[in-house]
């Protein structure tokens, strides 16, 4: 009968867990489980799809009847009752889900999630201290730099006292006209010569020198503070399907693969060949749906 075999607990009832088997989903089987008896939903810790869910589940109560509490319920962790029953089930298991695993699962997505979040803090208040020091090296220097270049007022001064001398010996010239035309022919004058002198003030030795020291403290400061994180710490995490049932899984070897944590308890052993053959004959004797 093809369906699934799976590991129940219920909060209620610590220490005990329920293995048993459903045609339908295990979902299902827990919603039909839960009622006003208990205070706690029953849980899903694990299931796995098999074509013959009621011989797997005989199989797995079979290793786990010196933990029989009653009906289908053993008192054992759940550890123990899924690795009987991935023993029980053996290559014929498809379709698997672990609540466990989903919990390591959710359990590491969420320690990527608070390590990216510390990174990037951490980046943050990195760049916002070598901004501070950036400030303090540009205020530090920046009068140095501005005694290299002349005041455009000066300049502005010099350039009207120029352009007068130049209208008074113009004959015919007026004070008035000589004043305002100064004053205008002055200003230009100035931001030519202003442009002028800038340029040569930049290839002056005082300024070549004080540049150079800024930037060496500006490189110094950025290269200063932790080496950068790796990409796959920075990066953000992908986040953990929802469920790990997968749709469409692939066969895979399942025989003790299983270690979540140390069992409590033991598993009955392996049987021969010919003993679960002579067992399931006699199941079939009597029980035919078998």
């Amino acid at each position: 009968m093809e369906g699934y075999v799976y590991v129940m607990s219920n909060k209620a009832m610590p220490g005990l867990v329920k293995v048993g088997f459903t045609t339908g989903t295990p979902e299902e089987r827990a919603a039909q489980l839960n009622g006003t008896h208990s205070p706690h939903p029953v849980v899903v810790e694990y299931s796995t799809h098999v074509p013959d869910a009621r011989a797997v589940e005989r199989e797995g109560h079979l290793r786990l009847r010196k933990h029989r509490e009653g009906k289908e319920w053993f008192r054992c962790s759940r550890e123990l009752a899924i690795n009987a029953i991935k023993r029980a089930a053996g290559d014929l298991a498809r379709n698997e889900f672990s609540r466990v695993e989903q919990e390591r699962q959710q359990a590491a997505y969420q320690e990527q999630a608070r390590q990216h979040r510390e990174a990037e803090k951490r980046a943050r208040d990195e760049e916002q201290r070598k901004a501070g020091l950036r400030i303090a090296v540009e205020q530090r220097y920046g009068p140095r730099l501005a005694k290299c270049f002349p005041s455009f007022w000066s300049v502005y001064g010099w350039s009207c006292v120029t352009v007068w001398f130049v209208i008074a010996c113009f004959p015919g010239a007026t004070f008035m006209g000589g004043l305002f035309g100064g004053a205008i022919l002055g200003f230009i004058l100035a931001f030519v010569a202003k442009g002028v002198l800038d340029d040569r003030a930049m290839k002056s030795p005082a300024y070549v020198a004080a540049a150079a020291e800024r930037q060496r403290e500006l490189d110094a400061i950025d290269r200063s503070g932790p080496p950068p994180a790796p990409a796959s710490s920075t990066s953000t995490p992908a986040k953990p399907t929802v469920s790990t049932r997968a749709t469409a899984p692939a066969p895979r070897l399942v025989r003790g693969d299983y270690t979540i944590e140390p069992p409590t308890g033991t598993i009955a052993a392996d049987k021969s060949p010919e003993q679960l053959a002579r067992e399931r004959a006699a199941r079939v004797n009597q029980d035919p749906a078998a």
